[in-house]
């Protein structure tokens, strides 16, 4: 399949990200300028970079700032540290939910 380079409307997204597709036409319906705003702004949030990839029904999006979030230490377990820990696990997964939140507006997506 012949794939090609789109830049969208969005200068801080074109600075930040590639779009790679071969149906430009479904890469614009897909990235509404909310949606380029929620991985921006995910991007920033984890200080790392996010990744979607949409190929035939699957979508697989990864969210890479080079740490295990969601791997627990013993010092996380400890007491004092419990509430910070339960607070970044619920902050990193709201970042990924807002994506997966915009992808579900699409209605005739898959």
């Amino acid at each position: 399949m012949n794939k090609n380079k789109v830049e969208m409307e969005s200068d801080p997204f074109n600075q930040q990200f590639k779009v790679i597709t071969s149906d430009d036409e479904l890469a614009f319906y897909i990235l509404t300028p909310q949606f380029m705003e929620h991985i921006v702004a995910a991007d920033e949030k984890v200080d790392g970079y996010t990744k979607i990839e949409f190929e035939n029904s699957k979508v697989t999006l990864a969210l890479n700032n080079g740490k295990n979030s969601f791997e627990l230490t013993k010092t996380l377990w400890s007491k004092s540290r419990l509430d910070e820990t339960r607070l970044r696990f619920r902050d990193e997964f709201q970042n990924i939910l807002s994506i997966i939140d915009e992808i579900l507006t699409k209605d005739n997506l898959f």
